[in-house]
């Protein structure tokens, strides 16, 4: 299990590469892919339903569709789609004032090839005990 600030998640063996803005997690098997987490804190109380439909309405390209998702104890909303050669899956996820922004990219030609083990990945995500 892999315990950040405010969040964790089970890796299935993945290398980490942590910065100040967010952890990555890349697959071992050289592909160029990447599951990259980073973690948000609103001062003023609870991340609101709306607020996260926002967040995902400009951060996503023009007809990308968001579909409600929970994750572990984080629930939020979730997009697939390719945007300038590349396959995004991406996910606006909160718990009380915690946010969470998570992307995966890929070659749009192994989009799909790691979807079990990342909707696995995404089950595991649970607020960590020092942030609760």
């Amino acid at each position: 299990m892999y315990e950040a600030s405010a969040w964790m998640m089970e890796s299935p063996g993945w290398r980490i590469d942590e910065s100040e803005e967010s952890i990555a997690f890349l697959p071992c098997d050289g592909d160029d892919a990447a599951l990259t987490v980073s973690a948000f804190r609103n001062t003023i109380g609870a991340i609101a339903d709306d607020e996260l439909r926002e967040m995902a309405g400009r951060a996503s390209p023009a007809g990308a569709i968001h579909a409600p998702v929970t994750c572990g104890e984080f629930r939020g909303l979730h997009a697939r789609y390719e945007h300038e050669g590349v396959a995004w899956r991406v996910w606006w996820l909160a718990l009380g004032a915690t946010h969470l922004y998570v992307t995966f990219n890929c070659d749009p030609a192994t989009a799909g090839t790691r979807d079990a083990v990342l909707d696995w990945m995404m089950t595991t995500l649970r607020l960590s005990p020092s942030h609760s």
